[in-house]
């Protein structure tokens, strides 16, 4: 069995191993050998994270900011969850997470089992979720795609019971590849996204021709509910790429499958997020840069869990097929106001300057050069656009979902950028940040 062991963790991905007369033969294994079959989908169990609701999920863009709460709250439900990743196993392994390199290269065993890529948590999840049938708290399952390495799964891996998570080997070029990830599923949740362009992907192909693609094969494969993740703001005639490219998309995806199910959320806060954070990481410029300080730009952000919440509603309601949803946060904030609010609960004085937009966008054209930027002419011209809803569309609480107010999510994700002699200090006597009318 120790042999069995040690050439599974090099890196043999997709393939599961036997021991016949002492041998270790390898077969070949697929998605479809890890998820509940078509059909099958009937819920088992008195609820929660060892029982099954019936809910096979495929998850696009579950390893970013969003994904991971969904990831979560499905996992909670008891979801299992395969991960296809455009990277070879033996590569992801030798040179990210695998036990050999933190036995015999790093530390000694004693250690690695403290660390979050120690041999003992790769080979325990790694082979429970490849071996072991997937259930999961109230019974879901979950295929989550992904194209990055091993380290950016690894958070993932304990937020479902054993055997929920799945990983297999995606080619985003490929259709096919979609083909199999979804092929098991009843339901199917797109929230693929950038934030910017890169060399190999532009807006149009992630948020229009990969919308396209995932909404067609959904169809083909029978999926019963497919969940479509765009922004708010999303305009055709929007001077931001980003919100032209997602109403393209969420055309094309109505145009594929009538029955898909649009949410549109605002900016997102929490704790992993680019929002809060953004700002508060601007003091080491000096301050906060803004264009007429802010004071022409109202935004009106929401909480990431509130979004996760109510894309698993929207999934188990009926009654959201063919719906757009809008999901925006309580109140709305003029740009200036927001940035205070968020200074005072750091405790740190703020300075708030203008400064002109032609200079804020050869700023971030120089951002551009860089492979991961800092800053993109179209992030300018979105952080400084007005959050406008549309009259008539439902919201958060037509999926049951009640809003959480800025005020009360702020500290989670700004007590990490105070100073010492505050950390701990309330923020019941903190003044509320000023609404917009």
């Amino acid at each position: 069995m120790a042999a069995i062991l040690v050439v599974r963790s090099a890196g043999l991905a997709g393939h599961q191993l036997s021991p016949i007369a002492g041998v270790a033969v390898l077969q070949s294994r697929g998605v479809h050998n890890n998820v509940i079959p078509t059909g099958a989908h009937t819920p088992r169990g008195r609820g929660g994270r060892s029982s099954f609701s019936g809910i096979c999920a495929t998850v696009f863009g579950g390893t970013g900011f969003l994904g991971r709460y969904v990831i979560n709250k499905l996992g909670r439900d008891g979801s299992q969850i395969v991960v296809p990743h455009r990277c070879d196993w033996y590569n992801t392994l030798y040179h990210r997470c695998d036990w050999y390199n933190t036995l015999y290269h790093r530390c000694d065993w004693y250690n690695t089992l403290y660390h979050r890529c120690d041999w003992y948590n790769t080979l325990y999840h790694r082979l429970t979720c490849r071996w072991l049938v997937p259930t999961g708290r109230d019974g879901s399952q979950i295929v989550v795609p992904h194209r990055c390495d091993w380290y950016n799964t690894l958070y993932l891996r304990p937020m479902g019971d054993l055997g929920q998570i799945v990983f297999s080997e995606l080619d985003e070029r490929d259709p096919e590849s979609y083909r199999k990830m979804l092929k098991h599923s009843n339901v199917v949740i797109n929230m693929i996204g950038r934030d910017w362009e890169t060399r190999n992907f532009k807006f149009e192909e992630v948020n229009i021709d990969l919308a396209r693609t995932i909404a067609q094969l959904c169809k083909e494969e029978g999926v019963e509910r497919l969940i479509h993740v765009s922004s708010l703001n999303a305009d055709p005639n929007s001077p931001s790429k980003l919100y032209r490219t997602k109403f393209e998309g969420e055309e094309a995806v109505k145009e594929a499958f009538p029955d898909a199910t649009i949410l549109r959320p605002a900016q997102m806060f929490g704790r992993e997020d680019r929002f809060l954070n953004y700002y508060a990481n601007l003091r080491a410029f000096g301050g906060v840069p803004l264009i007429s300080r802010g004071r022409k730009t109202i935004r009106q952000p929401v909480y990431v869990g509130d979004v996760a919440t109510a894309i698993i509603n929207a999934a188990k309601e009926r009654d959201a097929k063919g719906k757009t949803f809008e999901l925006v946060g309580p109140n709305r904030y003029y740009l200036y106001d927001m940035v205070e609010y968020i200074y005072r609960v750091m405790h740190r004085t703020p300075f708030i300057y203008p400064y002109p937009k032609f200079l804020y966008m050869l700023a971030a054209r120089f951002g551009e050069l860089k492979w991961r930027p800092l800053l993109t002419r179209d992030q300018v011209i979105r952080d400084h656009h007005t959050d406008e809803t549309t009259v008539g569309v439902p919201g958060l609480e037509d999926l049951g979902v009640t809003p959480t107010s800025l005020e009360a999510g702020a500290i989670s994700v700004l007590r990490r950028h105070r100073i010492h002699r505050w950390y701990e200090e309330a923020v019941d006597d903190i003044q509320p940040a000023k609404t917009a009318s």
